[in-house]
């Protein structure tokens, strides 16, 4: 079983901390790995104002700003690898309302894809 490493770095302004993490970030890449990254973490204070209560999970927040500008960043970047990694119905189900789920179906079918009713997977990249 693989742990994660947790690194922290610190610096003054100007010491390369961006261009390391970039870096780090670039090298995860290209070793195939589907990376996130927020370099701007003062997006959180910008942005971070409208926050709506999870419908789906008591106590959590969704921050929906936010997270349509990470959802283009990892379609932006990862696209093609979405495309073959797949959620179903019910994973989509504990994170999302059946109407939403749904739209998402029906979303899909109308570009062309095919999507039966009884359809139950869909791509990461047609979710996003």
């Amino acid at each position: 079983e693989k742990g994660s490493a947790r690194v922290l770095v610190t610096g003054k302004n100007g010491n390369g901390k961006t261009a390391l993490l970039a870096g780090i970030v670039a090298s995860a890449r290209v070793s195939g790995h589907i990376v996130l990254y927020m370099p701007d973490g003062d997006r959180l204070r910008r942005r971070g104002y409208y926050v709506e209560p999870c419908p789906h999970r008591e106590k959590l927040y969704v921050l929906p700003e936010i997270a349509k500008e990470l959802c283009a960043e990892l379609l932006t970047s990862h696209g093609d690898d979405l495309k073959s990694l797949t959620a179903d119905r019910t994973v989509m189900g504990e994170f999302m309302s059946d109407e939403l789920v749904g739209k998402l179906f029906d979303r899909a079918a109308e570009a062309g894809e095919s999507v039966d009713e009884d359809a139950s997977v869909l791509s990461l990249d047609r979710i996003l």
